[in-house]
């Protein structure tokens, strides 16, 4: 008779120095695109450079001593790229002459409307992806490995990242989602990201409400 394992529930964390081999070869597994780039070389450097940046905060999804999942975030836009292209100049214009030779993506072409309004916000913020302020943070990549997929880690990655965040001063998060990718759709909604449509793509963004001291009249 087949005997139950129960799995043991995973463990999230900030990513640290000991973590650097599996956390590559996790980001190579997934190749995802960054910047306009696939590159194991881009994957390498920003994995180097979170284990000194405060700028990069990577969340990990660990189980039995395994790295099962990760997300990558950067605080700070514009000062983020300017300190990636001074360590990493030849990779920097890889990444620029990727952007230039890449085609436009077709505005809604692909964009789902009907199944897609459930979770879009009304009316329009004028926020933008490029925004820029140092109070601002960006999420890069979610991933999780095949196997491990539909125990909500990249929920509890999610909700891990955002405590993170809002203690670091963050104010305001920002992310873009493929409409075509419902499970990060979903996700994006039910952690309480408003959601607008962007030129074919869904731009997420929330805003961390600054805790103020109670009056008086509460305590």
């Amino acid at each position: 008779m087949e005997q139950n394992v129960l799995r043991p529930s995973p463990r999230y964390r900030l990513f640290r120095r000991q973590d650097l081999p599996q956390l590559e070869e996790l980001f190579k597994s997934f190749a995802p695109e960054i910047a306009g780039l696939r590159s194991p070389r881009l994957y390498e450097a920003l994995v180097k450079d979170a284990v000194s940046n405060r700028d990069i905060v990577v969340i990990v999804a660990e189980e039995r001593s395994s790295l099962i999942g990760f997300n990558m975030t950067i605080i700070g836009r514009r000062r983020f790229i300017r300190n990636f292209v001074l360590g990493h100049p030849l990779l920097s214009l890889r990444i620029a002459a990727a952007k230039i030779l890449k085609p436009r993506r077709e505005p809604a072409a692909r964009l789902p409307i009907g199944a897609m309004s459930p979770f879009v916000s009304p009316g329009n913020s004028g926020r933008s992806w490029k925004d820029a302020s140092p109070e601002i943070a960006k999420i890069l990549w979610t991933g999780v490995r095949e196997e491990y997929r539909g125990r909500r880690i990249s929920s509890g990655i999610g909700e891990h990242l955002l405590r993170v965040l809002k203690d670091r001063g963050v104010r305001r998060v920002d992310v873009l989602v493929d409409p075509w990718n419902l499970p990060s759709v979903r996700l994006t909604r039910a952690l309480d990201f408003r959601i607008e449509r962007r030129r074919g793509r869904l731009f997420g963004s929330m805003d961390f409400v600054k805790k103020t001291e109670p009056s008086p009249e509460e305590t």
